[in-house]
């Protein structure tokens, strides 16, 4: 274990600074091997911090194995840092970060779904993983005063579950004035009157009743006919749909906390995957104090359970309401692919495209979702796989990486989020898309 005094050189300002909240080997080797073999000519720094113990191997730390499988260009450098060693150098500083709070996991953590507490916000019955409150998901809204980051002025952050596929350059581009966020606002979601899981690029509207990050639009008089009586499958949808007091809530604290009327219909439907932060504006706008304040306000009120997506994501897109700024707008569309983690072949047939074409074009690759192409036993499609598969075999046959083989469960079908009834609204396939859409999986 790292300790908590160690000093960490900071990033080179003419650097590339990439962070991942990982300690996950066979995911971190192909995100980082795709991003170092296509920028050779750039300088990156590249962070890693998780759970330092769990990432090694035989005795083998997690950094010695990716510094094996990788071998890093003169310009490349990997450095890793444990969790409980980033939490306390936050302390030092003065800085409380959310997982250390004496109300943290009092509000649903780790109970049963069936036994949650009482919450303003009623979330779906798919809506309920504890990874929401994870500290490795709620670290990212603290990045800007971490002692390496401190100096910097963006940096890229990602998720492990990512290929670069061009060089990095091509991302390092103006975000534009008050954007605090470059993020994707690309995705799949399931159409109830198509039938088929629809793609949606530059994604806008939290009021749309398919969007399950804030929860907003989900009752009538928002226009989300599930709350009727009349609308197929009411007898399930009427327990679930939310009480006018929560998005009057949710109005009131951006209106108290933000100082200002946010339009929920014209805000962004993103998701991190492979996100820039401009850290001077961040600092400059206390973001994170923003972002602490919309948490507080959860607790004092009781409106969100830490279990739900809402938690982990929801309450950001209230807190950075007007500070995003989406990729597509900035390098074109559909430069990055997200979703990949519950989407099959048939589905991006269906959208009238070709995977392969889809997949090669991308700049960034992102299986966003519960299907991980680096799960041994995933059953994945072979061209949605492929693109990791490919970085893999690079590092095999460049720096002896071990072969990946997949050895799914006998019999396993195509993905139990697969299965379609042609008769029925929401589906298991439906609630999974809902569910895996927006989701950090750590």
């Amino acid at each position: 274990m790292l300790e908590a005094t160690q000093e960490f050189t900071p990033p080179s300002l003419s650097a590339a600074t990439f962070v991942i909240l990982s300690d996950r080997f066979e995911g971190l080797v192909v995100a980082l091997g795709s991003l170092f073999m296509n920028s050779p000519d750039r300088e990156i720094s590249a962070w890693l911090i998780g759970d330092l113990e769990r990432g090694s191997l035989n005795g083998t730390s997690l950094a010695d194995r990716l510094h094996t499988a990788l071998k890093p260009g003169p310009h490349q450098t990997i450095n890793v840092m444990d969790i409980e060693v980033a939490t306390k150098l936050l302390e030092a500083d003065g800085i409380s970060p959310l997982w250390k709070w004496p109300e943290f996991g009092s509000q649903g953590a780790n109970q049963d779904q069936d036994h949650q507490p009482v919450c303003l916000m009623r979330p779906e019955k798919w809506d309920y993983d504890n990874m929401h409150h994870n500290p490795f998901n709620m670290l990212r809204f603290y990045l800007p005063y971490l002692g390496p980051f401190r100096g910097l002025e963006t940096l890229f952050f990602a998720d492990d579950d990512i290929s670069v596929q061009r060089n990095i350059k091509e991302l390092e581009v103006p975000m534009g004035s008050g954007m605090a966020i470059a993020a994707t606002c690309n995705g799949w979601l399931w159409n109830p009157r198509t039938k088929i899981v629809e793609m949606f690029q530059n994604g806008h509207n939290w009021l749309d009743a398919q969007q399950c990050v804030s929860y907003l639009g989900r009752d009538s008089d928002h226009g989300f006919l599930g709350c009727l009586a009349t609308e197929t499958e009411s007898t399930e949808r009427v327990g679930t749909c939310q009480s006018h007091e929560y998005a009057a809530t949710v109005t009131n604290w951006t209106q108290t906390i933000l100082g200002r009327t946010v339009n929920f219909a014209t805000q962004p439907k993103w998701n991190f995957g492979l996100s820039r932060f401009n850290l001077t504006l961040w600092r400059q706008h206390k973001m994170t104090e923003v972002f602490d304040s919309f948490m507080h306000a959860n607790y004092d009120g009781k409106v969100i359970p830490e279990t739900s997506l809402a938690y982990g994501l929801g309450i950001p897109y209230f807190a950075f309401s007007d500070r995003i700024k989406c990729w597509n707008d900035l390098v074109g569309d559909p430069a990055f692919v997200d979703g990949m983690g519950y989407i099959e072949v048939k589905d991006i047939q269906q959208n009238g495209l070709n995977a392969t074409k889809l997949l090669s074009d991308a700049i960034v690759i992102h299986w966003s979702g519960h299907v991980k192409p680096f799960d041994r036993k995933a059953v994945m499609d072979p061209e949605i796989t492929k693109p990791f598969d490919d970085v893999w075999k690079v590092l095999h046959d460049k720096n002896g990486l071990e072969a990946f083989v997949r050895t799914p469960p006998a019999g396993a079908a195509v993905k139990e989020a697969a299965d379609v009834s042609d008769g029925a609204t929401p589906t298991v396939r439906s609630r999974a898309l809902k569910m895996s859409t927006f989701a950090n999986v750590q």
